[in-house]
C-alpha cells in the first residue's frame, strides 16, 4: 500500500517471508526506485517502506519497524546524519547505511560518529548495494572504496606527524681513554 503526503510520497509496503527489510530515506525519487529494484531482486532484502524527508523516514520506520534504514545525508526537513542520531537513539537493533554523493572523509565521520554502522557514496556500482547491506547487517562496517582509502591515508599521516624523526646514524667516535682495548684484545685482533 501506498500513501501520498502533500510533499512526498511515502511507501508503505508489506514485507513478505525471511527477507531482512529495509526502508529507504531518499529525497529523490529516481534513488528510491532505482534502490528499491536493486534491493528487491536479492533473496535476502525486501524494501518494506520509503519516504523521501528525515520527517517521514522516522514516521515510516518506527511504523515498519525495519533491520535496516538505508538514510541519505542531505534531506529536506533535516538532515540525515541528524536522522541517524534519532535513529540510532530510538532503535537499538536498526543498522544504517548512510548514502551520500560526498565522498569526503568528514561526511563519513559524521555518519559513523551519528551511529551509522556504513556510509556508502553514490557513484559506486549498483551490484555493490547488496554487499554493503550483507556487511553492516553482519556488524562489520562498510565504507566505500574511495572513502576508505582517503580515512587510511589520513590516519598514515596522522601517525607519521606523531612519530618523531629518525636520527641518522651516528658515526662510532674514536674512543677515549675509557674504552680502550685490553692487552688480550689487541692481541685476538678483536
Amino acid at each position: 500500500m501506498v500513501t501520498f503526503n502533500a510533499e512526498n510520497i511515502i511507501g508503505d509496503y508489506s514485507c513478505p517471508g525471511p527477507a531482512k527489510r529495509v526502508v529507504i530515506v531518499d529525497d529523490h525519487p529516481l534513488i528510491r526506485t532505482g534502490l528499491q529494484r536493486i534491493i528487491d531482486r536479492s533473496d535476502s532484502f525486501v524494501v518494506c517502506g520509503e519516504a523521501g524527508t528525515a520527517a517521514d523516514g522516522l514516521k515510516v520506520i518506527s511504523k515498519q519497524k525495519p533491520e535496516i534504514a538505508i538514510v541519505d545525508v542531505s534531506l529536506p526537513g533535516g538532515d540525515g546524519i541528524g536522522l541517524t542520531e534519532r535513529l540510532t537513539k530510538k532503535f537499538r537493533r536498526l543498522v544504517i547505511l548512510v548514502l551520500s554523493m560526498h565522498d569526503e572523509p568528514e561526511y563519513a565521520l559524521r555518519a559513523i560518529d551519528a551511529g551509522a554502522m556504513g556510509y556508502m557514496v553514490k557513484n559506486e556500482a549498483a551490484e555493490k548495494i547488496e554487499m554493503a547491506l550483507r556487511q553492516v547487517l553482519t556488524g562489520r562496517p562498510y565504507l566505500s572504496p574511495s572513502v576508505a582509502g582517503e580515512l587510511a591515508f589520513d590516519v598514515i599521516l596522522r601517525r607519521q606527524q606523531k612519530r618523531p624523526a629518525l636520527k641518522p646514524p651516528s658515526r662510532q667516535r674514536k674512543s677515549t681513554g675509557a674504552h680502550h682495548k685490553s692487552a688480550k684484545q689487541k692481541s685476538v685482533g678483536s
